[in-house]
């Protein structure tokens, strides 16, 4: 049995940790983030007084990725495979289907990008990531599970089957409808790459955050949960998403340091085209997250990124288009009638339930507890400013809605559906509902100010083709 101060996690997940480790558990701490699983660092007290530190992943019971193969039992039969390739991982010391739980060494090192940069080692340490995935593209697929990663086959082919699965998630766990998540998925389907290369062994999130480091040297590619059969260029565009959120340097730098290293051939349509897919994705998942019954689902966390994935998957389509920027939208009023901010409230209300619940779940230690009361806090003044002005900003998308169906919804609900069922049909579609859908998320991005903080200004960033052509040697570690 494990000692009281692990009790935050389930009494049957901390026996078997104890069992496998042979051990008392005296230690179990949560980390942030995490679509689909928790994680956890575990301290155990072995028989002879010394202190074992392992790295606990567990499935988070409404995953929003439930509906797909993508399970811890698949994530640890790929760290087996990776044993022996050069590729640094951690190594698996036990897995429970029935708990869906992973439990592996803790490696040195820490994941958060800006601690190199301030250490004055970034440059370097990209440098060999950069070469690392270089490596993890030439590995030969038959020594993995081929079952578990896709059909294989051609990149083409991997493309279709990985839509499938984000397509039966988005069937599973996501039931309001949106139609810049299905205008996305329209113009994914109808400009997929034709490549009849072989797909390679992908890692499906890759860059800055999902690796870990000590000093300049990268001591673990982390969060293989999404690794498939695909297209090299995939985790070029992860990469450049992931920089988003945590900047990786020069990115003409770093793709001329893949190219250097032996990685595959750049090319910038299908880059683009991974952009708009790793958004679309990113927003499905957040969306699932959204209307799920997790009480440890970050509110705060989910409406800013779902707000900035949107935006960036419609500017990415409208750069690969060639449609010039649409008409930034109408700067709102004051706040509107009181009959107006009653309606919005009641809109909103249940979304207070899920805020008390996370205050309730205090206690996870200072980081994350100050993590989830900055963000509590974030969301309530979203809710007071979508109290005083939303309804007026759902009137304006209604008014341009109306313009693309012909008719006017009779409710933001009706909207949504109806737009939707317009887009699959292909009655509405291209730059003018490009331009309709931007300014719709420009309005949602205004309510979100408080919580979008820096990420109401952020964008992918550029890459020059030109740049990238050639690879000196020099960038190499």
């Amino acid at each position: 049995m494990a000692d009281a101060g692990a009790a935050r996690l389930p009494d049957e997940v901390l026996d078997w940790v104890g069992t496998v480790l042979g051990a008392s558990v005296v230690d179990a701490a949560p980390r942030l983030g995490g679509v689909s699983r928790e994680a956890w660092f575990v301290d155990c007290r072995a028989p002879d007084g010394a202190l074992v530190e392992v790295f606990l992943r567990r499935d988070r019971a409404a995953s929003p990725l439930r509906a797909s193969p993508y399970t811890s039992l698949r994530e640890a039969s790929l760290y087996r495979s990776l044993a022996g390739t050069g590729i640094p991982v951690p190594r698996v010391l036990a897995v429970d289907a029935d708990l869906g739980c992973v439990l592996m060494e803790r490696l040195s090192g820490e994941t958060h990008f800006p601690t190199a940069v301030a250490a004055g080692h970034a440059d370097a340490l990209a440098a060999r990531y950069m070469a690392l995935l270089a490596d993890i593209h030439r590995l030969p697929v038959d020594r993995f599970d081929t079952d578990a990663l896709g059909p294989g086959g051609t990149v083409a082919d991997a493309v279709s089957y990985e839509l499938g699965i984000w397509d039966r998630v988005e069937a599973a766990s996501v039931g309001r409808p949106d139609p810049v998540r299905t205008f996305a998925r329209r113009w994914l389907g109808a400009n997929r790459p034709a490549v009849r290369a072989t797909a390679a062994l992908v890692h499906g999130d890759a860059g800055p955050g999902n690796f870990a480091f000590d000093g300049d040297e990268v001591t673990a590619v982390l969060d293989w949960e999404l690794a498939h059969l695909g297209d090299p260029m995939e985790d070029l565009a992860w990469m450049a998403v992931r920089s988003v959120l945590q900047p990786f340097g020069d990115l003409d730098r770093r793709v001329g340091e893949y190219l250097a290293a032996g990685g595959q051939p750049w090319s910038a349509e299908r880059f683009r085209y991974y952009l708009v897919a790793a958004a679309w994705r990113n927003v499905v998942a957040l969306d699932a997250q959204l209307e799920s019954d997790d009480e440890r689902v970050e509110l705060a966390w989910c409406l800013a990124y779902r707000n900035l994935f949107r935006r960036l998957l419609l500017e990415e389509i409208g750069a690969a288009e060639g449609w010039p920027p649409p008409a930034a939208p109408a700067e709102p009023g004051p706040a509107e009638t009181a009959e107006a901010a009653e309606a919005a409230e009641v809109v909103d209300w249940s979304i207070h339930g899920r805020l008390v619940a996370q205050l309730g779940a205090i206690g996870g230690g200072p980081g994350v507890d100050a993590h989830r009361i900055r963000g509590v806090t974030r969301v309530l003044r979203w809710l007071e400013r979508r109290q005083r002005q939303g309804a007026d900003l759902d009137q304006a998308d209604l008014a341009e809605a109306a313009g693309l169906l012909g008719r006017h919804p009779r409710s933001a609900a009706a909207m949504r559906q109806e737009l939707c069922q317009a887009l699959v049909a292909g009655t509405v579609g291209g730059r003018e509902a490009h331009a309709v859908l931007s300014r719709s998320v420009a309005r949602e991005a205004f309510l979100l100010a408080p919580v979008l903080g820096r990420l109401g200004g952020a964008h992918l960033p550029l890459i020059d083709p030109s740049a990238v052509r050639a690879a000196p040697e020099e960038l190499l570690p």
